[in-house]
């Protein structure tokens, strides 16, 4: 019995770093000058993986902006935002938060000039 919870959580310690890495950055726009694009590009090889994401500043609130939001993706692949920032935003290290279920969670820095 006691043998087969050793056995138990070390699968479940193996099968960890494996969802963590299920989700690559692929690439962001850094620096971004302010009012302009900034694109975050992820690759995914979760099939149906749902991310959100939060992008700040600082100990700011989250940027709330057109492109910004909830993506699917139906099979393994790659996932994509663009959004404005806004012309007064805050010069400085930004971060994108993704969350996407089984695919794991990634953070990044951008610098918004």
């Amino acid at each position: 019995m006691r043998a087969s919870i050793v056995l138990a959580v070390v699968a479940i310690g193996l099968a960890l770093p494996a969802a963590a890495s299920a989700m690559k950055l692929v690439s962001i726009t850094s620096p971004v000058s302010r009012g302009s694009y900034v694109q975050l590009i992820v690759r995914t090889s979760v099939a149906r993986s749902v991310c959100t994401i939060r992008v700040h500043h600082g100990a700011g609130p989250a940027l709330v902006a057109d492109g910004i939001g909830n993506k699917g993706a139906l099979f393994a692949g790659i996932l994509q935002w663009r959004w404005r920032m806004p012309a007064k935003a805050t010069r400085g290290t930004w971060s994108a938060d993704l969350s996407c279920g089984a695919a794991g969670t990634l953070h990044t820095t951008f610098v918004v000039r």
